[in-house]
C-alpha cells in the first residue's frame, strides 16, 4: 500500500512538473507549438493534437518515473 501511495505521489509530481514546464516564461507559445507539432507528426497544427501530444509526453515521463522508482526499490532489497 505504501508503494502505491509513493508511486502516485511520483506521478503527481511529474505531472505538475510537466505542466509547469509547459508554461515556462522563456518559451513562447508559438515555439512550444512548433516543437509539439514536430513531435506529433501532424499534418496540420491543431489544438487537440497538441494537447494530446502534451498528455502523451507527461504520461511517458510518469511511466519513466515509476520504472525508475521500482528499479531503485529492487536494488535496495
Amino acid at each position: 500500500m505504501n508503494n502505491i501511495v509513493s508511486m502516485l505521489q511520483i506521478i503527481l509530481v511529474v505531472g505538475l512538473l510537466g505542466q509547469s514546464s509547459m508554461h515556462a516564461p522563456y518559451q513562447d507559445k508559438e515555439s512550444q507549438q512548433r516543437k509539439l507539432y514536430r513531435k506529433s507528426g501532424c499534418q496540420k497544427l491543431r489544438l487537440d493534437k497538441i494537447k494530446k501530444a502534451q498528455m502523451i509526453e507527461n504520461m511517458k515521463a510518469a511511466v519513466a518515473a515509476v520504472v525508475y522508482y521500482e528499479q531503485r526499490q529492487a536494488e535496495s532489497k
